[in-house]
């Protein structure tokens, strides 16, 4: 039985706690649409307000319908994706363009974090995934020769790009584009939200990204939650328009001690502190999504000189006492 423990990776305090069932629109304070789904292994949602003549209720079905569309991009629990048939075939051919921008922009987060970032751990991933799955309790983790092997399929630079083609120049080899995906839906559905001449907006796809401001003219304000879900916020941040990403080791585990969890280092046999949370403001949310993804498993020095000439950046990290 898998010991899995999914828990949102980024949360908002209050933001869609009134909202309706998905694709039911609603009318809150200063007429508010909300709306929530599933997608992206997390709960997902918008919050807006529609302009004169907007059909609320029509825009928010076309949100989700492209929600699902991306995520049938990017997911790797579908065999038919074209992230899962690129891992099954080690090439596609025409692959949709937003595979193409998500990749090399994963190339320039690979670049920006001196290859902290590495969507190729993936094998590394499956065999913490299976080995936990019977071993919950183990302390030690997986052989040190497996480990090794899986490493071995580790290196962001045999990633082929091109509008036309995506290839790995070495057979095995595995991406997952869980830290930078969501971020990228997030800023499209902002994309799409601006198109349909709407100017105040929250998008949450698991990362955050706001259009304007709110309707009273505060920053959007994400508050950032750490162990605890019902303890006080980390802190909150306002966005300013801007994307935001969280990432934290205690949100996805794979054993029972929460030692091994999902922000490791591609090259090392390093994990971040269980209880540790990066946040990043960018101007995307696909870009502070892959930073924050880095941030977990790299130097909080390094990780704040590297990012700190990144025009509208900015970062915070927390530490909580794993005795709390």
């Amino acid at each position: 039985m898998k010991r899995i423990r999914w828990r949102r990776r980024d949360f908002l305090a209050g933001m869609l706690g009134s909202g309706c069932a998905l694709f039911s629109g609603c009318r809150a304070r200063a007429r508010l649409v909300s709306a929530t789904g599933q997608a992206f292994g997390t709960s997902v949602g918008i919050r807006f307000l529609p302009e004169s003549g907007t059909d609320s209720d029509s825009l928010v079905v076309e949100v989700f319908r492209e929600i699902a569309r991306l995520e049938s991009i990017f997911t790797l629990y579908d065999p038919n994706s074209w992230l899962r048939r690129l891992n099954d075939r080690d090439v596609v051919e025409q692959p949709p363009p937003e595979l193409v921008a998500v990749l090399r922009l994963s190339e320039e987060v690979h670049r920006l974090t001196g290859g902290a970032f590495d969507p190729t751990v993936q094998p590394l991933w499956e065999l913490f995934e299976r080995h936990f799955a019977t071993n919950p309790l183990d302390r030690a983790g997986p052989p040190a020769d497996a480990v090794k092997r899986a490493r071995e399929l580790v290196d962001w630079k045999k990633v082929e790009v091109s509008d036309g083609r995506v290839r790995f120049r070495r057979a095995g080899m595995k991406l997952t584009l869980n830290g930078i995906a969501p971020g990228f839906a997030a800023d499209a559905i902002a994309e799409l939200l601006v198109r349909r001449g709407i100017r105040h907006a929250l998008v949450d796809c698991g990362e955050f990204r706001a259009v304007g401001d709110e309707p009273g003219g505060e920053s959007w304000e994400v508050a950032i939650r750490g162990v605890d879900p019902d303890a006080e916020p980390l802190g909150r941040w306002p966005l300013d328009g801007n994307g935001l990403a969280t990432s934290a080791g205690f949100a996805t585990s794979f054993d029972v001690a929460e030692r091994f969890h999902h922000l490791f280092h591609p090259r090392r046999d390093e994990f971040s502190p269980a209880r540790q949370t990066i946040s990043v403001v960018a101007p995307t949310a696909a870009l502070a999504d892959g930073l924050a993804t880095a941030g977990g498993v790299m130097e909080w020095e390094d990780f704040s000189s590297r990012l700190s000439d990144l025009p509208g950046v900015r970062v915070r990290r927390w530490r909580e006492d794993s005795s709390s």
